[in-house]
């Protein structure tokens, strides 16, 4: 016989080391790795194996934006890009944390991106590193690299134009 029961274990901030709240709002294991990281109200709880080992709060970070960590992603260098806000639907930054120092390096928000803050959000990167923020109207890029700059298409202004007689007599006019 193949099946065995499963036995599942209840665990909570209450009883558990390292585990920093009762809510999850993202959970991911990093890239090619058994460490688990739960992204809850207070920020991350770091586990190996079934082992709560770690936080990172704005306690031992420099730099963390307030409020929740709604969303974030690993990039290919095991950093973390993420989203904070109050809710999933009210966003007010997004940032990145570099894992060799916790420092949280850049922060962004409405006042220096592109991003209309707080909406509906979610971030994504790409095999480059790059990092994409996807709001209901908008997809904005922020090309990383030495020098981090959003990518935007600038929009044309449309010129009012006239073409006339129609129908015509062969000689056409443009205003």
């Amino acid at each position: 016989r193949f099946y065995e029961p499963f036995t599942f274990e209840y665990r909570s901030a209450d009883t558990v080391d390292y585990l920093l709240d009762n809510y999850t709002n993202d959970f991911k294991f990093m890239n090619n790795s058994d460490t688990f990281y739960l992204a809850g109200n207070q920020g991350f709880s770091i586990a190996v194996g079934a082992q709560f080992i770690d936080t990172l709060t704005t306690y031992n970070t420099v730099n963390q934006p307030s409020g929740k960590i709604v969303e974030f992603e690993f990039d290919q260098n095991d950093n973390i890009w993420a989203l904070f806000g109050s809710s999933i639907g009210s966003c007010s930054h997004v940032a990145f944390l570099d894992r060799s120092t916790n420092e949280w390096t850049q922060v962004f928000d409405e006042n220096n991106s592109p991003v209309e803050f707080p909406t509906l959000m979610s971030i994504e990167l790409d095999n480059q590193g790059n990092l994409y923020i996807i709001t209901p109207d908008n997809i904005h890029v922020l090309q990383v690299g030495t020098l981090p700059q959003w990518l935007s298409v600038e929009e044309t202004e449309l010129v009012q134009f006239e073409i006339y007689p129609n129908p015509s007599n062969g000689d056409l006019k443009i205003q």
